[in-house]
Parts: structure tokens; sequence; C-alpha cells
């Protein structure tokens, strides 16, 4: 009966893994030898789309909203959402304790949801699933400490040891751990521990105490014992994995019956972390060690942690090997097989992602139990090491696709063609699954993310995001199809690490390797010791699950599996190609180190063996009778140089040295090779034949590709796209067109540069109906927006509404922002300041001209701001891992200067400024009447306050204020944040804040406000900031009536009102300027408004300033440059017409080139549509298209949300570059 069930899951695993016509479920490829790959890449069928990560927090998860998000996603080749979780930075054992969701997690409520948003987006031809991200780990408060709870045996265990140098003719005595499983003393002769004649000390061990009377010598006391790690899991327990696969997965095929393999098709296991790693330990390892490798370990344990001889490097990879294959039993094999028996995907993005190679004691061995083996790519990277340890275990296992994680915290600037160049080259390093790791339910105005950006529908680019996720849906159906083909494997190097004998040198070598050889332009996989004893010796080569090598590497294997070299050994003798780089075996887990047998087969494949000196510059090699050839060389760096030498490679640059990402797959009847970034014209040879086309992936079409030359040995081609554009070049049964020589071409290109002024509209695409950009929402879209601005007193500008006058030594002034206090410092530390304090005590206002002289140096009053409703200014306080969580925090005082070594800490760091830490801060608290007010102060508080002249006692909090101003002067010695606020109110009542994105300060009746100028006279303040193309109407939220100039006219200002809920403080005038007619071109906006008490500068202005724009006209060049429209995210038309001539409309070929965009763009020509473009190269075919006369010229360009986020402490903004760049010109040719 076993027989039978096991015949069954493999027949099974067969079908899902595409050996035969049976049906595939989705996302599984075909790896049949007569599948016609084509019909799938012009349509692929369900499963190849992109698997967004769908973080489910930062506001309360309502179905209106989830609709509304899947209607934006329906029909963008999306092929799941994974919900996901993240994590605070408090609490929990692996991660901080996972955000709160509204409904809770797991809940009833939660659950219903779940059951109804399988349905809905299933309706749209998605799948969904939940990440266990935050939530897999013990000590999390999830379905782990469930597990725990039930069944303690689960928790995880390991060995420990303390060690002990002692002389003889003594009596030791030393505490002891309990559980004790190992305790002996070994003779140590001249630093050298002999493993003869250990003593056995567990006799002399009594309540944890070890007393032992010493011989004569010198000796080395090993004690092992077993230690319980309290939040940790063990997957060594027979039941682990099973139980995981209830108490998680299981739950939602209970709850979303006959979904599995449909609208629940695969999960991803994110950071998987036991809590636990060295040597585990439970109950039954003795046993299992004893029945599986044949000896008992507990006499052997002291050799794990010390070398006792050449055997312990036996014992260390006899205890990983067990350690791991128990493991795998246990935990990795289960779970994979109730995804795999559900024809579900199951992806993972783990741990050190191949680059911790003992990572769950054998990384590539526990991972091959994932159908999606994977990675993440932060930033826009593509780690070659990382993605090939994941697509090795791919090629190896036959699993269905390679997982690619990108690309976290690359910044909400990332454009749509930075993520196609990410993809694109990830792909070419083997992967082909693509989830963006930003979708997100919420942004809570603009105020919360996740390693931003999100690069889905919030993108301005979104509109034509479509095109680049088809291009990678086709990518990733063609390169899951068929077989990989390369001609180097590279051990995977866990066998050194395993034995402790020169573990890093052996992973830095093969590392070393796979960074060198990759941009060479040669392929290889890693592979691991038991895919090589599998493989199967043919024509010189090691075949194995379809893949093919001419090539086995060891690098640096110090320490190796017996198993290696005998394959090695079996490979050089049959004609192959062995080459040891850096290092030579010493030892294997046969017998340990100074093995002869061992040595024989080394030096019969390199004539030479580790125990010899060698010459850095030296080949060694050897030959076999049947030709094979056995090398050793010290440096990975002449690796590339040798390989080239060795064979006929698979791929080979032929013109330049630029670097190539390159992927050969065979796919049926047909070699396809995946080439990117490498410039068009570059001349390849491809080891293959036949006829050549081009398939294209962003519309699926194909066309014949003409060659070079073509030869026995293989075809050479000229790339013929640009190195931005993912290039498949596909050989087929037939015979290939050989290309023509060109004769030298008197072609003359004539060019029409587009320059000089362009119709310029906004298409704004922000939609707030749901708050995600500004908090409160309101229905509208947010076009054009000013919040910096440049300021002036009056007093201090003259001519100001002048736009010829000098403004560069104007403040920069923040919407809602302004002085509230004047500030004095940073002061030296050890300044004596009782004679200064006293003066400064007294002041009754501030002359910033007049300076407080303090020993010989004169130190100056400068303005202190924050805004009662943001807080402190360019500091967002704490928030949480990975960006800004939806908080504003109370604190408005910052002293010190802010560090920011990494984007995603939960708080920036203060540190001292050079001058010292102290600092006075001096203004005037507002009071009705004379009454009793109460201090709140939190975090830093001051080391001394001063009101009305007086020193307040220390740990007071209620002072008394008399009616008007009453001054206050604060004393700080040290740097932070904190809070300092007067209230009305001296019992405190309760007052709850219902402005979203608000202090408890904003429109807190109880608060009274500072005054920094209490005794100044009416007084008026400047602003002046540049309007966009094309203003009409521009709206003012101010305190006070403003005057306006626009382009040195003075225009009438009255009431105006912008969306319903859009301002926050209801009590506040909006105001509005009408033009008469639409400005044309960008103009200087000046601003009178009167400084009333408590609100100057910044804080005049407590709300952005608002343009209605129709069409106006501008140049082109980078938006980020452009004043009025640096913070503008959206769509822009630019607009222009062009005389063409009859006979540049009858040229053959008329391309239109844009030169630079940022992000995406659409073209019409006289009105109807030529095409769109999310990536580069910005070109496009108009013959045909222009007609004799004028021609109109349309181009849609949408930007990134990166210039919107510059208004927000968003530490994740990245690149702003924005709009048409150019320079834009059409070439006749």
């Amino acid at each position: 009966m076993k027989y039978l069930s096991t015949l069954l899951f493999l027949m099974l695993v067969l079908s899902v893994s595409g050996q035969n016509n049976t049906k595939l479920f989705p996302g599984f490829p075909d790896r049949s030898s007569n599948l016609d790959v084509l019909p799938g890449f012009k349509n692929p069928p369900k499963g190849y789309g992109e698997v967004s990560f769908y973080w489910w927090v930062g506001d309360t998860l309502t179905k209106e909203r989830i609709i509304s998000q899947l209607d934006q996603l329906k029909g963008k080749s999306i092929t799941g959402l994974q919900i996901n979780y993240c994590h605070t930075d408090k609490g929990g054992a692996s991660y901080g304790l996972t955000y709160p969701s509204q409904p809770a997690l797991f809940s009833k409520d939660w659950w219903d949801l779940f059951q109804w948003f399988v349905k809905e987006a299933k309706k749209r031809d998605m799948a969904v699933s939940l990440s266990d991200y935050t939530l897999g780990a013990a000590g999390q408060g999830w379905f782990v400490d469930e597990m725990l709870a039930e069944n303690p045996q689960l928790q995880g265990a390991k060995l420990e040891s303390k060690q002990f140098e002692v002389k003889g003719n003594q009596n030791f005595k030393t505490d002891v751990p309990s559980d004790i499983l190992s305790a002996k003393a070994f003779k140590n002769v001249n630093g050298t521990i002999s493993s003869a004649n250990p003593i056995d000390l567990n006799p002399f061990i009594n309540n944890h105490e070890l007393k032992w009377e010493v011989p004569s010598g010198e000796w080395k006391i090993i004690v092992v014992n077993k230690t319980i790690v309290k939040t940790s899991f063990d997957p060594m327990n027979p039941i682990s994995g099973k139980k995981l696969n209830e108490k998680f997965y299981q739950r939602f095929e209970d709850h979303c019956p006959g979904e599995a393999g449909k609208g629940l098709n695969y999960f991803f296991s994110d950071e998987l972390s036991f809590g636990i790693r060295g040597f585990l330990w439970n109950e039954s390892f003795a046993s299992e060690f004893k029945k599986r490798k044949g000896y008992d370990i507990l006499p052997e344990l002291s050799g794990l942690f010390a070398d006792l001889g050449s055997q312990s490097y036996k014992i260390r990879m006899d205890y990983n090997d067990v350690m791991v294959t128990l493991s795998e039993e246990g935990f990795f094999k289960p779970v994979y097989e109730w995804h795999n028996s559900r024809g579900m995907l199951f992806g993972c993005d783990h741990g050190g992602r191949g680059t911790d190679v003992t990572e769950f004691g054998d990384y590539f061995r526990t991972q091959r139990w994932m159908s999606g083996p994977g990675c993440d790519q932060p930033g826009l990277t593509k780690n070659i090491v990382k993605n090939k340890v994941a697509s090795s275990i791919a090629h190896l296992y036959e699993r269905p696709r390679t997982w690619l994680e990108g690309f976290y915290g690359s910044g909400w600037g990332t454009s749509s063609e930075e993520v196609a160049d990410a993809t694109f080259a990830n792909f070419a390093m083997g992967q082909n699954l693509l989830s963006l790791h930003g979708l997100y339910y919420s942004t809570h105005g603009s105020m919360w993310e996740w390693a931003a950006p999100d690069n889905h529908w919030r993108q301005p680019y979104w509109a034509n995001m479509g095109d680049f996720l088809k291009c990678s849906e086709r990518l990733s159906y063609v390169l899951s199809q068929g077989h990989h083909r390369c001609d180097v494997a590279i051990i995977y190097p866990v066998a050194p690490t395993e034995a402790s004998l020169k573990g890093e040198k052996s992973t830095k070598t093969a590392f070393t390797l796979a960074e060198d050889l990759y941009p060479s332009g040669i392929d290889f996989d890693f592979m691991d010791f038991e895919s090589l004893t599998r493989c199967q010796i043919e024509n010189k080569e090691l075949n194995v699950s379809g893949e093919k090598y001419k090539i086995l590497i060891l690098p640096s294997l110090s320490a190796v599996r017996y198993s290696t070299i005998e394959k090695a050994l079996e490979f050089y003798r049959s004609g192959g190609i062995v080459l040891a780089v850096g290092a030579l075996p010493e030892a294997s887990e046969r017998i340990g180190g100074n093995d002869d047998q061992l040595q024989a087969m080394i030096r019969e494949m390199f004539g030479t063996t580790f125990s010899e000196k060698h010459d850095s510059t030296v080949v060694y090699s050897q030959k076999s009778k049947s030709g094979g050839t056995g090398l050793f060389i010290s440096n990975p760096l002449d690796a590339k140089k040798i390989i080239s030498g060795l064979i006929q490679p698979d791929f080979k640059v032929l013109s330049g040295e630029p670097v190539p990402g390159i992927l050969h797959r065979k796919i049926g009847n047909r070699n396809l090779y995946f080439v990117y970034g490498l410039p068009k014209g570059t001349s390849c040879f491809f080891r293959a034949s036949g006829k050549a086309e081009l398939w294209n992936p962003w519309d699926g079409s194909t066309k014949p590709l003409k060659v070079k030359s073509v030869s026995k040995l293989g075809t050479t081609i000229a790339l013929p796209l640009e190195k931005s554009e993912p290039q498949l070049i596909v050989f087929s049964p037939g015979k290939p067109e050989i290309e023509k020589l060109a004769s030298a071409s008197s072609e003359k290109i004539n060019t029409l540069t587009m320059d000089g002024n362009w119709e310029f509209e906004l298409k704004p695409t922000l939609d707030n109906r749901f708050g995600d950009y500004r908090l409160p929402a309101f229905d509208g879209k947010l076009g054009v927006e000013v919040w910096k601005m440049k300021f002036a007193e009056e007093k201090n500008a003259s001519q100001s509404q002048n736009p010829q006058s000098d403004d560069s030594q104007w403040a920069n002034s923040t919407v809602g922002y302004g002085p509230q206090f004047w500030k004095l410092g940073p002061l030296p530390n050890t300044l004596d300041s009782a004679e200064v304090e006293a003066k400064l005590s007294l002041l009754k206002q501030i002359n910033p001209e007049e300076p407080v002289e303090l020993n010989g140096k004169k130190y100056y009053w400068k303005p202190y701001e924050f805004s009662w409703r943001r807080g402190l200014k360019d500091d967002a306080g704490h928030q949480g891992y990975h960006g800004l969580k939806g908080f504003i925090n109370d604190e408005n005082i910052s002293l010190g200067s802010i560090d920011r070594p990494w984007n995603g800490s939960p708080i920036y760091p203060l540190k001292p400024e050079p001058e010292g830490t102290v600092y006075y801060l001096w203004s005037a608290v507002s009071s009705p009447k004379n009454m009793s007010s109460k201090i709140i102060q939190s975090g830093l508080v001051p080391q001394r306050i001063y009101v009305n002249h007086k020193r307040i006692e220390k740990g007071k909090d209620v002072v008394e204020l008399n009616k008007g101003y009453n001054p206050v002067l604060l004393k700080y010695n040290t740097i932070g944040r904190g809070v300092l606020v007067f209230l009305s109110n001296v019992t405190n009542a309760k007052w709850n804040q219902t402005v979203p994105l608000a202090t408890n300060w904003y429109l807190n009746p109880s608060v009274l406000s500072y005054n920094f100028k209490p005794n100044a006279k009416t007084q008026f303040g400047w602003y002046r900031f540049i309007s966009p193309p094309g203003t009409r109407t521009i709206y003012f939220t101010s305190k006070a009536k403003p005057e306006v100039w626009v382009a040195d006219k003075k225009y009438a200002c009255e009431p105006g009102k912008l969306e319903a809920g859009r301002i926050a403080d209801a009590n506040l005038q909006t105001w509005k300027v009408t033009l008469p007619e639409n400005l044309q071109e960008s103009a200087s906006v000046a601003l009178k408004i009167e400084q009333l008490p408590g609100f100057f500068g910044g804080s005049a202005v407590p709300e952005p300033i608002v343009f209605e724009c129709g069409k106006g006209t501008i140049q082109l060049g980078d938006l980020q440059d452009n004043e009025s429209l640096k913070t503008y995210s959206g769509g822009m038309w630019y607009r222009k017409s062009i005389a063409i001539t009859a006979d540049q409309a009858k040229t053959s070929q008329i391309i239109l080139d844009l030169g630079k965009v940022v992000a995406s763009a659409e073209v019409f020509v006289n009105g109807k549509p030529i095409g769109t473009k999310a990536s580069s190269p910005w070109t496009f075919d108009l013959s045909g298209r222009l007609t004799s006369g004028d021609n109109k010229i349309e181009i849609l360009v949408y930007n990134t949300l990166g210039n919107h986020y510059l208004s927000t402490p968003s530490q994740y903004i990245g690149r702003t570059n924005s709009g048409l760049i150019g320079p834009v010109k059409i070439e006749f040719r």
C-alpha cells in the first residue's frame, strides 16, 4: 500500500511538472520534448502574471475600497494578490509584533472578508493568499505559538558547549549546565588535543557542579549540554510540517473549500525562521543518527565543538547530514507536498537567500522543497548569487518557477523604466515569477509606507504599466518552459562550513566565481552534492533533470562529500572537465581527514594534493585516457579565461566589452536565448543553429532575424535591439537567412528637432476619494500644490511683488510651519551660564540682531519652527521600520542634528552638534486672563524653566499666568525630542483629536499658543512662489486675507471654496484669485499676509496653495528643476504642431525620438494613437502617419509619485526626475 501511495504521488508530481500532456495547473510549466511554446508566448495561460504583495494595513479594511482597487488591477496581467502584514518595532521574538488589522486577523469577520475577497479576485482572474511574514515564527503570537502550546515537544533545542583549559595536580571545580549529554577531559599535548583515551567526567558531576581531581599534565575539558530555546520551533520533529499545515495552510482550504489550485493557488513563505540554529537536538536524534550513520553520536559530541583529530570533520558532516535530513522529512517535505498535491505554487524568500550556505543546516537541500524557490532584490539590485542559488534549485529539482521579490526600498520615484530594467536583468539571471513588493491597501494621506514604493495603481504611470506587466507575463511564461542550458556547474559550498574547515574561504571562492563568470557571458548553476550524485554522464557531460554541464567546478572545497569526488573522478575519467579553484579537498565524511583514498583520487584528477606547496601562478593540469581534463588554479578570477580556452562557449560577445545578461533554455525543438543589457549591433555568438527569429515580449509578435554567419559550431548575430530592450533570440528548425554585406551607405538622415515652446496641459491622476494622498479625504484629484515658499518680513522686502526683485536672501518657508520660539545655541557644554541665564530670564522680547556674548564669542537668536498640526519640521519622529506609519507625533521640541544612516530606521537618532548641547528657547505664552496653566512635558524636558522671569521649581507642572503675554525661557542641556505645551485646563480633561494626521495640540481649545514676537506692532510677511503653466485660479487658505500679485499685477482676492472636507480646520477661510485668462507660462506669485500672533511665516498659510490649470506653454526639460511643477505627480500633455514637406512625408522610415522620458509616454499624431511605452528606447515609428503640411504631435507623459512625496517627511522619496525631458526629434531615414 505504501508503495502504491508513493507511486501515485510521483505520477502527480510528474504531471504537474509538465512531463506529459496532462493538463497543467496554473503557473506550472511544460517540459515535454514536443512542446510548441509559441502559442503560449503569444497568449500566456493563467499563472504567469505578476503576484503583488498586498499590504492589508494602514486603515480599516472595507469592501468598497477593496473593490475599487481590484477594478484598477483587473486586466493588468496580475496573477495573484498576496496579503501581507508587517511588523512594529516593539515586542515579538523574531520581529516586532504584527501591526493590528481591522478586522482583526483570523477573526470571524476577517475570515468572512477573506472568503469574499477570494471570490471577487477570482471574478477578475486573480488568485489570493496570505504571506506568513511576521506571522510564521515562534514568539510572534500567531499559529506557531498555538502549535507550541498544543505540542510542547515542538519546542527547539540545541547543543551548547563549555570548555576549560586546566593544569594537572589540582582540584578543579566549576558550575555546569543541566541536561549534560557529554563531559570529557582530553590530554592537551603541546597545544594539540588528543582524542585518545579521554576521561569521562559525568561521574564527577553532582547538582550542576563538576568536581574533579586533575591528573598530571594539561587537559581540555569539554562539556556538551542540551539547551531549550524558548521561542523556537524544531523542524526535525516528525510532526512539525504536518502541524504547520494544519494550523496555517489547511485553514485557508477549510474556509475556501474547492478553491485550492484555483482562487487559492499559491502561498509564499517569507523570511522563515525557526528561532534556532546550530547543532539542533531532540529526544530522537541520537537513535535516528545511529540508524542512519551506524554509530553512536553521544561519545563523539565533543568533536562537534573542538578539533579532536581528523575524524572531527566526519562527525560534524555526519551530524549536519542527519540534522538536515530530519528537517526535510519532518518539516520541509510535508509542507511542499501539501501544496504540490493541490497544484499550488509554494514560493519563498528566506533568510540569507542562499548566501548563508548552512542556514537551516543546508540552504540548498532544504529550499529544494519549494516549488518556487526565490529571493528578494531590494532597491533595484541584481544580485547574481541570490538569483543563481534560487534558479539552480529550480533547475536541478525541476521546480516550476523561480520567485523574484522586487524591488522594495527603491523609493516612490522609481520609474516604470527602472522596474522594467531590474526585472529584465533579474530574469536573465534565472528568475521567472515577478512579485512587486509594493501594493498598499492604504497610504493614509501619504503617511503610510513599508519600504516604498507601491508600483501599482497609485503611480501616475499605472495607465501604461499594463504594457510592461504583459511583457513580464510573456517572459515569465517562456522562461519557465523546457529546460535551462549552461555549461558550468559550481558545487554549492556547504561541506567546508559543515566541517568547520575553511568554510568562509570556500563560500567566498564560490561567490566570487559567480560574480565574475556571469558578467563575462558564462552562465552557470550551483549544484548540490546530491544532484551531482544523480548525474548521468553522457557525451562528456553531466546530465541531470534535463540539464547538461560540460565543466564541474570545486570552489575551495577543503571539506567535501566523498560522493562528490567519486562523481567528479568518474566524470574526469569519462572525458569531462573538472576545475578546482582556490584550494583542494582535505577531508570528507568518509573517515574525516588523513584519507589516503580520497587524496589518491584528488591526485589522479589534478596531479597534486592540498598537502603540497602550490605556485599561485601555475595551472596544475591532468589528462585522463578518455581526454578528460583536471585543472587546479588558485585565483577564481582566472577561471573565465581557463573556461573559454577549454570549450566552445554557449554564448559569447564578439564585439565591444559590455556586460551581458544571458539565459538559454531548450524548449521543445527550439533553443531560446534571452539577452539583456547589450547595445544594438553587438556581434554575438550562439552555440545553436537553425532559423533565427526575434520574439517580442511586448506584443507577442515574432519576425525572422538575419544572421551574420553560420558555422558547424554555431551562429553569429548582430543584436537587433537597444540595450534597454529584452531580446529573445529563438532558433527553430529550418534554414537561417544570412544577411548580405551592406555596401557603404550614402543615405542621409534628416533630423527635425522639436525645440521651443510646447503646449502644456496637466492631467491629474491622484484620486483622493479614500484619502490615499491627503487627509482628510475628499472627492477629487490632487493637482499642483505649493508647499514651500520664499518668505521675508515686510521690513526686509522691498518691491516684493516685482518678479525681478532679488529674493535669494529670503527664508525658505513650509506651509503650516512657523517660528514659535527663538533659539540660542548650540552652546558649549562647558559654559558657565549662570550670569547670562539670569539676564536671559529677564528678557521681555528678543532682538535677533543683538548678540549674546559668552566667553568672548557672539551668539545670535534664530527662529525655531514647528507646526501645531504636523509637529516637528523635517523630522517625523518615531514611526516604525521602513518608513512612515501614519503617525503624527506630539513632539514640538527637537534639539541636535538628525542622523539618517538608514532610511528604514524606526526613528532617526539625533546626534550632538559640534558646538555643544546647551540650548535656550524663548517665547511668550498667550493667556486670555489671569489663570493657572498646566505644563505638559515629555521626552526631552528642560533643565530649567522660567515663566514671567521666575524660575519654576523642578517637577512643578502648574504655573500662574497673567492676562496677555507671559515670557518663557527654557534651558536644555542635552539633545533629544520632547513636548512642552501650556494648557489652560489644569485638570487635563480628556480631549479627542478628530482631525486625521494631526498632533493632539492642533485645534485643541486648551492649548495656549506661543508668540515669539509678543510686543511687535502690526506686521506683514511676503511670500513668493511660481505658478504652473496654464494657471487659471489660485486658492489660498490663510488666517488673514492675502493681497496677491501675479507677474507683478495685483488681482482681487475673494472668498473661495475647495472640495468639501479638504480643509482640516472648518473655521479657516479659503481665498481665491481668478485670472481673466490662463497664464501661458509659469509666473511669479507674491502674497502679502498680515502676521497674526502665533501665525508667523509658513504657519500663516496652514494649507498648501492649490491651482486650477488649463492649457499653457512650456519648454522641454526635467520638471524636477521647474519650481512650479517640482511636487506635481500625475499626467501631462505636451502638444506641438510641425510642418512637414511632401518629400518628408513620403520618407520610407520616420522615427520620433522623445529623448528621455520619466516615466511613461503615449503618442498621438493628428489625433490618432501611435503607441505607448513604459521604458526606453523612447522611439515611435511614424512611417506613413505624417501628411504634407501641419501635423499635430501629442505626447501624454505620466511621471512617478516621487515628486508628490517631496511634500511629505518620507525618507523613501527616491528620484524626482519628471516629464518629457527630451530632446525630441523626428528622423527621416
